[in-house]
């Protein structure tokens, strides 16, 4: 637990120094108490910047720093628990961060939905992990994994297969992607598939 709250001479310079001890693989902080330390949308990037390697933190309360706008910090933050411009950084965003508290200030719903799926699955990032890529990514793109023709295959079709057993509060359509994928193999190597079956 580390509290920072009515620190208001922290600066910017001071937060990036947090936001370096949040990204070590030794922290074990999991509660961090920022309420009332000027915490603005620049060392809110700071924090949120190191969420995504941090994989101790649970709770982070923010109290009245009205400083954050609607924009850059929020943004930050969202992207920390849930970047949705691939698969791989969804993956690899935070699954810990449980909770965000501020006074009189409604988060977006995109955090809020990431916090929810943490919260859910505390203790099992990966089950939260996987719950994000399928609820913001309808088409799984494998032309990543078309250099290895058939052989990741297989660990495509255990991915989903493992997939269907996690527990979820959305309509994944896990089959219908595991064809799609599987459609995209075949659409790509067709010579390997026709060779397979020979």
């Amino acid at each position: 637990e580390l509290v920072v709250s009515r620190c208001r001479s922290i600066t910017l310079r001071g937060y990036q120094h947090l936001s370096n001890l949040l990204k070590n693989p030794s922290c074990s902080l999991q509660m961090l108490d920022l309420k009332g330390s000027n915490v603005d949308d620049e060392a809110m990037s700071a924090v949120a910047n190191a969420l995504s390697n941090n994989q101790s933190l649970k709770y982070l309360f923010l109290g009245n720093n009205h400083a954050i706008s609607a924009s850059k910090g929020w943004v930050a933050l969202s992207r920390a628990l849930c970047d949705v411009s691939n698969i791989n950084k969804t993956f690899l965003s935070n699954h810990t961060l449980q909770t965000i508290r501020m006074q009189s200030v409604e988060l977006p719903h995109c955090l809020i939905s990431s916090l929810r799926l943490n919260r859910i699955h505390r203790g099992k990032p990966q089950v939260a992990a996987v719950n994000k890529i399928l609820m913001h990514h309808d088409d799984f793109n494998m032309d990543s994994f078309f250099e290895c023709g058939l052989k990741l295959l297989p660990f495509v079709i255990d991915w989903f297969e493992r997939a269907k057993d996690f527990p979820r509060d959305f309509e994944a359509n896990i089959e219908q992607r595991k064809l799609s994928a599987m459609f995209q193999f075949v659409r790509e190597c067709p010579l390997l598939c026709v060779a397979q079956e020979a």
